[in-house]
């Protein structure tokens, strides 16, 4: 495919109808840019997956297909993260931005593997290896405060999406959620100090007088 005057875009036509196509954009430099895309509530998911010859056309199929797998059981960890951190900002919380870093800096960097999962398939164990590997890295209160944005703060938020249909209609995106994993999981309690707890929520903006 040669560029032309304007940007153009060809799809790769083998995936299986429903399940998301690999679609190549070619610019007019020249770059040729590989994205999975599929159709959602009449809304278009896209996410890019890297740049021909850098990725290889083999490969790109093999994650387009890795993508759709994920889209069959529902979003992804990072869809629901994501999400919240979005909620958060749409309300005017002043923390979402520490919110977003936390869940980079805790979750998705150090647990690839578990980042990659469909949010249903999120188990406790995956909450508890997640919040061994922040004590081993000697943290401790802020454990329980990640513990607390992904119990009450993310997995609640996509439960309540994945039921409240006014919710579910806005966004157009299903976790397929049936339980919250965290809650096996139990708070260090003697980390919190006399008269704190977990958050269960986010500080909003105090609202002028």
């Amino acid at each position: 495919m040669n560029p032309g005057e304007t940007d153009y875009t060809r799809s790769d036509q083998r995936g299986s109808r429903g399940s998301g196509a690999l679609v190549v954009k070619v610019k007019t430099t020249g770059v040729k840019e590989l994205y999975y895309v599929r159709y959602v509530q009449q809304k278009i998911r896209r996410k890019k997956l890297g740049n021909w010859p850098d990725l290889s056309l083999s490969d790109a199929r093999l994650l387009c297909s890795e993508a759709g797998q994920t889209d069959a059981f529902g979003g992804s960890l990072p869809l629901l993260l994501d999400s919240y951190v979005s909620k958060l900002k749409a309300e005017g919380a002043v923390s979402h931005d520490d919110v977003k870093w936390s869940f980079k800096k805790y979750i998705t960097e150090p647990h690839p593997e578990i980042a990659k999962l469909p949010a249903t398939l999120i188990e406790p164990g995956h909450i508890k290896d997640i919040l061994s590997k922040i004590i081993q890295d000697g943290v401790t209160t802020f454990t329980n405060r990640v513990r607390a944005r992904l119990h009450h703060a993310a997995f609640q938020h996509g439960l309540n999406q994945e039921n409240n249909p006014r919710e579910y209609l806005k966004d157009g995106i299903q976790f397929g959620l049936k339980h919250n994993p965290v809650a096996g999981v139990p708070v260090q309690k003697d980390w919190e100090k006399p008269g704190e707890r977990a958050l269960s929520g986010e500080i909003k903006p105090l609202q002028s007088w």
